[in-house]
């Protein structure tokens, strides 16, 4: 009905016999990452599921991605994704107590925990985490999170100038008459 896992920073193994439940927790971390819900993933009698998960210290990365949605957090503090799936199908989302769209959970989920199983390798497959994979073992999260903000300051600048050329044009096609 309930059931409360501390894991360690770092590689942690989940192994058992076959029905131990491991499916379950693996599920539950998935619904934290983003994965769809669904109702057979709630108790048989239940209203519905909730999944909470605390993190200490995550990556820069997070953080940045945190500032780009607007989501609020504490750096000092922990960190917090929750996901309540209802009976009637319907999910919601949570970060730092924020209701955000899956979508931005599924973003920030790929950078709080890294889920291998039997035969499973998609994050290093994937080419478009190959950067993000090397930045985390150089450990460079605080030059990577500087990057993202003077990147997003630029492209600011470059749609400023943008909106300025083009009330320039829009000047300069007005006619007397």
């Amino acid at each position: 009905k309930s059931v409360d896992i501390e894991f360690e920073n770092g590689f942690n193994v989940l192994t058992g016999e076959t029905g131990a439940g491991k499916s379950i927790i693996i599920d539950s971390i998935g619904l934290i990452l983003g994965a769809k819900g669904s109702r057979e993933l709630i108790r048989q009698g239940s209203e519905k599921a909730i999944v909470n998960a605390l993190f200490s210290n995550p990556s820069e990365l997070v953080y940045a991605l945190c500032d780009e949605y607007g989501i609020d957090y504490d750096k000092d503090d922990l960190f917090s994704v929750s996901r309540i799936i209802s009976s009637d199908g319907k999910s919601i989302a949570k970060i730092n107590s924020r209701t955000v769209p899956l979508a931005q959970l599924k973003a920030i989920g790929t950078y709080l925990i890294n889920i291998h199983g039997q035969n499973e390798n998609h994050t290093f497959m994937n080419k478009a985490n190959h950067i993000l994979l090397l930045d985390e073992y150089v450990s460079c999260d605080a030059l990577v999170g500087e990057y993202s903000k003077l990147y997003s300051k630029l492209a600011s600048l470059k749609n400023e100038i943008a909106s300025l050329r083009e009330m320039s044009k829009q000047k300069d096609m007005v006619v007397d008459i």
